[in-house]
């Protein structure tokens, strides 16, 4: 009879460390940059390009959606709004894409932004003399 409770204990407390581990698996993370690729790049140009030649004719002064400059005028819940519900030509994604496809498009954006803006202050090369401060020979 020991023998039975022992394997059933086992058992049990092998279902719930199994289900206890499937909860814990995550929903991947979508790939911003493949969504920008097959949904984005066509009217917008390539990642870190200019708009392609026809959107260009189509809409004056249009920047391209990867420049810091256009980027650092944009909030995150504007860009959100408007690949959800589209803006003037450009089609509506709210029914095509998922929310957290949308939101890895935007974080996909911002690493243009990041990489543009400057580390810090620059130090002088190993070779190249310090100036010494204003005042002092």
């Amino acid at each position: 009879m020991k023998w039975t409770k022992a394997t059933i204990l086992f058992a049990v407390l092998g279902m719930v460390f199994a289900s206890a581990a499937a909860a814990q698996e995550t929903t991947p993370v979508p790939d911003g940059a493949a969504l920008y690729d097959s949904n984005c790049k066509s009217c917008h140009g390539p990642a870190g390009g200019a708009p392609s030649p026809a959107m260009a004719r189509m809409m004056e002064n249009l920047a391209s959606v990867t420049d810091p400059a256009f980027l650092a005028t944009m909030p995150d819940d504007s860009l959100v709004s408007v690949i959800q519900t589209g803006r003037g030509k450009m089609k509506p994604f709210a029914d095509k894409l998922s929310q957290e496809e949308i939101l890895a498009i935007v974080k996909f954006l911002r690493t243009f932004e990041a990489a543009a803006t400057p580390a810090g202050p620059e130090t002088p090369d190993a070779g190249e003399p310090v100036a010494p401060p204003p005042g002092r020979k």
